[in-house]
């Protein structure tokens, strides 16, 4: 009898206790291929540091969290784990709950949370791994953000633009002679 290993599976709102419980889940579903987690324990930053350490075929993350949550993500394990993931991997972040009052900060802590490691695109980048980052807010529809990010090459880091000098109006009339 011919067996199929499990491909997809989804935590809502689900509490999985032991502290070791998410790199217990990876070792133990090494062909799941998409894992959706909605507002779900252990934190996120257990499965990135599980996933970092597990060679699997997982393709595709699907995490909910809520505004209040982002600014626990570590960016070390993040980076770490998205780097250790196959060429066809998507991560999907959506943080839900955000106040408009809030959204300005949200969207500033997502841009430190990614400049370093990772290049932002508006649109979609296809066939490389990426991750996208939507943003929700409580109110309205109005107040929403949607980023891709794709690896920085070679380690690039991202460089800050300077103000481009002044050059004196007569600085070509010396060339010209």
């Amino acid at each position: 009898m011919e067996t199929k290993s499990l491909r997809q599976i989804k935590f809502i709102k689900s509490i999985i206790n032991p502290t070791d419980a998410a790199e217990f889940f990876c070792n133990s579903f090494k062909s799941l291929r998409i894992l959706k987690l909605d507002n779900s324990l252990p934190p996120l930053n257990e499965w990135l540091n599980a996933y970092s350490k597990v060679h699997t075929e997982l393709r595709r993350l699907k995490v909910i969290i809520y505004g209040d949550e982002l600014s626990a993500i570590k960016k070390d394990s993040l980076f770490k784990f998205f780097k250790a993931q196959g060429k066809h991997f998507c991560l999907r972040i959506t943080i839900k709950g955000v106040e408009t009052s809030n959204f300005k900060a949200a969207k500033k802590s997502i841009n430190q949370l990614f400049n370093e490691h990772f290049k932002s695109f508006s649109l979609f980048n296809a066939f490389r791994k990426f991750v996208l980052v939507e943003l929700e807010s409580t109110v309205s529809d109005q107040d929403s953000f949607k980023s891709y990010y794709i690896l920085r090459e070679n380690g690039e880091t991202e460089v800050p633009r300077v103000e481009t000098p002044t050059i004196p109006s007569d600085f070509f009339d010396s060339f010209a002679s």
